[in-house]
C-alpha cells in the first residue's frame, strides 16, 4: 500500500487513504497530498497516527476527525465549540469524545445529537440519568439500547409512556438478566 502513496493516480491515492490497513508511513505522504478529499480520508483512517491528526486538524476536516475514533481528546473538545450541529451529532457518537463534551453535548438544542449522545457508551453516568428524562422520545430509545444504561435507568425507561422506549428498556433488562 506504500507504493500506491505515491500513484500518479487521484483514485488510488484516494483508496489507499481510506483503506484500513493503510501503513502509517503511508498515511504520512498522504497527509500531505494536494487532493483536500484524500487528505480528509487520512483524518478519518483509523490508523493514522495522532501528530498527523493534529496537523490535520488545521485543514478543514472537521468532520472527518469528529468521526475517528482515534482522534485526540483536546481536538473533538474544540471541535465541539464550533457551531455546528451537523458536526456535534459526529462528535456526540464518537467513542473517544471525552465525558465533559458528552456532558455538554447531551443539552444541545438538536434532538439527533442528544440522541447519539445517550447511544456513546463513553457518555458518563449522571448525564446518562439526565438523559432518561429527556422530552424527545428518541433520545430515551437510544439510551435504552446504550450497553452501559444502568439498571435503574433501564427500569425507569421500561415505565416509559412511550411505548417503543419501554419494549427497549424491557428488552434491555431481560437480555442483561439472561446472562
Amino acid at each position: 500500500l506504500l507504493a500506491f502513496a505515491h500513484d500518479p493516480c487521484v483514485e488510488v491515492r484516494r483508496r489507499t487513504a481510506y483503506h484500513v490497513r493503510a501503513p502509517a508511513q503511508a498515511l504520512r505522504l498522504l497527509a500531505k497530498d494536494p487532493e483536500h478529499r484524500i487528505r480528509g480520508h487520512v483524518a478519518e483512517n483509523p490508523n493514522t497516527p495522532v501528530d498527523v491528526l493534529r496537523d490535520l486538524a488545521g485543514d478543514d476536516h472537521n468532520f472527518a476527525l469528529a468521526r475517528n475514533a482515534h482522534t485526540p481528546t483536546d481536538i473533538l473538545a474544540s471541535l465541539a465549540l464550533l457551531p455546528d450541529h451537523s458536526l456535534y451529532r459526529h462528535i456526540a457518537g464518537n467513542t473517544g469524545t471525552p465525558p465533559d463534551t458528552l456532558k455538554r453535548l447531551a443539552t444541545d438544542s438538536d434532538n439527533e445529537v442528544r440522541q447519539r449522545t445517550a447511544e456513546n457508551p463513553g457518555t458518563p453516568d449522571p448525564t446518562l440519568e439526565t438523559l432518561a428524562s429527556d422530552p424527545e422520545w428518541r433520545v430515551r430509545d437510544a439510551l435504552a439500547h446504550n450497553p452501559r444504561a444502568s439498571s435503574k435507568i433501564l427500569a425507569t425507561l421500561s415505565a416509559d409512556s412511550n411505548g417503543q422506549v419501554a419494549t427497549s428498556a424491557k428488552a434491555a433488562l431481560k437480555s442483561r438478566h439472561a446472562r
